[in-house]
């Protein structure tokens, strides 16, 4: 009878765990295709553009002078983040065979490519006031804080 149930038992999780569908988004998921990392992805930008134009009650004038400066901005913070990324992994990756002197070197092009984001980010305010009041302009730097925070929340449910 004991032997019975332990059979039920794993036929019924063993079953239940595969009805559970491919959890997507990770890196070498094999039940992610490229394609739809891509689609997620422009998914995503969609969203945010829809947030932050409603957050911001940009009209469709502000809009269409607003989002091509935006998204050029944007593109740049992403080359700045992917090199940031690649040079933190590289000082994880390698921390204990790296010299004091190599790790410093990183550790300030770490700091070198920080501030290329803030002044990124300086620069892109200035930009965005050329073509928004600068009330809108918070609004949206605001609503970007909050738009990734609820992207956030909904991952972790």
């Amino acid at each position: 009878m004991k032997k019975m149930m332990f059979l039920f038992a794993l036929i019924f999780f063993g079953w239940k765990t595969m009805a559970q569908p491919p959890r997507g988004g990770k890196p070498g998921n094999p039940g992610m295709k490229k394609g739809e990392m891509q689609a997620r992805k422009e998914n995503l930008e969609a969203q945010k553009v829809a947030f932050l134009t409603s957050k911001a009650n940009l009209t469709s004038d502000e809009a269409a002078r607003f989002w091509p400066v935006y998204n050029k901005f944007e593109d740049e913070k992403k080359s700045i983040k992917k090199l940031l990324r690649a040079e933190l992994n590289d000082t994880k990756k390698d921390f204990a065979t790296l010299s004091d002197a190599e790790v410093e070197r990183n550790m300030v092009d770490i700091l070198d490519l920080r501030q290329k984001e803030i002044e990124l980010e300086r620069r892109s305010f200035q930009e965005f006031k050329k073509v928004l009041p600068v009330k809108k302009v918070a609004m949206i730097i605001a609503g970007e804080k909050e738009f990734y925070q609820q992207v956030l929340k909904n991952a972790m449910r």
